[in-house]
């Protein structure tokens, strides 16, 4: 799988989710709306802010590859079968530091 990094889309996501959140908290309490949509759109921002964050899922893809490395019936290695492509210089700006 590839995940496509899309210049200044981290902003645009996560403000439609903040306008989201201040719809539903203007409607919070309403006995029409059965469902606190305060509390999705906001579980769905935090989601959405990981998603973002690709130094931590590259990390995480390394233990995962590193932990798979090893057949558990012999103990002998094997391809790992989660690769992780390396960014390209000057095409990947992290919008966090680490």
């Amino acid at each position: 799988a590839v995940k496509v990094q899309r210049p200044a889309i981290e902003a645009k996501l996560l403000g439609d989710v903040a306008a989201l959140k201040a719809l539903a908290k203007a409607v919070r309490g309403f006995d029409a709306i059965p469902v606190d949509y305060y509390t999705v759109f906001s579980e769905l921002e935090v989601q959405l802010s990981d998603e973002f964050d690709f130094i931590k899922e590259a990390a995480a893809m390394e233990r995962i590859g590193a932990a798979l490395s090893t057949d558990p019936a012999t103990g002998s290695p094997r391809p790992p079968p989660v690769v992780t492509p390396r960014p390209v210089g000057g095409l990947v700006r992290c919008s966090r530091e680490i």
